[in-house]
């Protein structure tokens, strides 16, 4: 297999320039960035929910495990 190491780089290349550009327009402002702020500036972030609530209280805490935020599910 024939591997065209000029046309990965140019795939490589116009990507990074065109992230670049998403980068650069991006508004860190408004309640969701608040948000995420919140969100790293906690210690531990509790959920708590009873029945279906709580069904979604724990996938919450999982998933927030899982990108490296402390949680808990009460």
């Amino acid at each position: 297999m024939k591997v065209d190491l000029a046309a990965a780089k140019h795939t490589i290349v116009a990507s990074i320039v065109e992230l670049n550009k998403i980068a650069g327009s991006i508004e860190y402002s408004g309640p969701f960035w608040g948000s995420l702020k919140l969100l790293h500036s906690a210690d531990t972030i509790w959920f708590t929910g009873i029945g279906k609530s709580g069904l979604v209280a724990q996938r919450g805490a999982s998933m927030m495990r899982t990108i490296g935020l402390r949680s808990q599910f009460i």
